[in-house]
């Protein structure tokens, strides 16, 4: 919708006028990925969503893999997948990265790109993995919260005392006197 609004705004378009308004013609297309064989060229909205039902909107997406020709997107979908292997063989670290930026320049995967910015892009990818890790750490913590008020609650459900829920939340979850107290 926004590419639209551009459009209108750029060519100065009224939309509100009674005269029917000319619009380009969409082109939709995901770039995938994964190692699949069977991909099809292309996906429709209501076929992946909606088992085929007849739906009052559909799209219909050219999905572009690596198959496609060897260009800087099928070069992308490489790079991809080598970093898929590393993160596999060393987590989401810097090694994870350096060795994914050594093997696509070996391979000759965007080669020129990565010689002229491979610092560029180390950044942005340690600040993506370390993004990441926040958010997998506060998804953690929040998840841990909510156990942990579960089993005050589970304990006052069954007339436990204060100290027995202390005691157990202590033993449960490894927390400190002074922790599982303010639980």
């Amino acid at each position: 919708m926004h590419t639209y609004n551009q459009f209108f705004t750029d060519n100065k378009i009224n939309l509100y006028s009674e005269t029917k308004v000319e619009l380009p013609k969409p082109e939709l297309y995901v770039v995938y990925t994964g190692d699949r064989k069977n991909v099809p060229e292309y996906i429709t909205l209501r076929d992946e969503f909606f088992a085929g039902e007849d739906i009052s909107v559909d799209v219909k997406v050219k999905v572009i893999t690596d198959r496609d020709s060897d260009n800087i997107i099928s070069q992308y979908i490489v790079f991809t997948r080598i970093l898929g292997e590393q993160v596999r063989l060393h987590g989401r670290t810097r090694q994870a990265i350096e060795e994914t930026i050594m093997i696509s320049k070996n391979r000759n995967v965007l080669k020129e790109y990565l010689e002229n910015r491979e610092k560029e892009v180390i950044d942005i990818m340690t600040a993506l993995y370390d993004e990441q890790e926040v958010m997998d750490r506060y998804v953690a913590s929040r998840e841990q919260e909510a156990k942990i008020e579960a089993t005050v609650k589970m304990y006052h459900r069954f007339g436990k005392s204060i100290s027995e829920a202390i005691n157990g939340i202590i033993s449960d979850f490894g927390l400190s006197q002074s922790s599982a107290e303010s639980k």
